[in-house]
């Protein structure tokens, strides 16, 4: 448990590093973690259950989204609906993050 705690503090890191020229602060705060792959195997459609998620956030909350795959069908539906949205890969996993634009 801690390990993956830690693995999440180090992406999250490299994440505000990596995007330190554009605005990643709506990356700071409070999130929602869920895992592609659990959902596909449940029959749980990931795009849908991840819009419903973003459009609950508060301000400062994100949508983390760890999968064995890049979920460009995902991304590009979410960014079309206006969310902000980074993406990372560490090893294996990609680690998408959604969040609601800020103006």
């Amino acid at each position: 448990m801690f390990r993956l705690w830690a693995l999440r503090q180090r992406l999250r890191a490299r994440l505000l590093d990596k995007y330190a020229g554009a605005d990643a602060s709506w990356l700071k705060d409070g999130r929602v973690v869920e895992d592609a792959d659990a959902m596909l195997e449940r029959g749980v459609d990931p795009i849908a259950k991840i819009r419903a998620a973003v459009g609950k956030l508060g301000p400062g909350e994100v949508v983390v989204l760890h999968s064995s795959f890049r979920p460009q069908p995902l991304i590009g539906t979410m960014r079309r609906a206006g969310a902000a949205v980074q993406c990372s890969t560490e090893s294996a996993t990609h680690v998408t993050w959604f969040g609601r634009q800020t103006t």
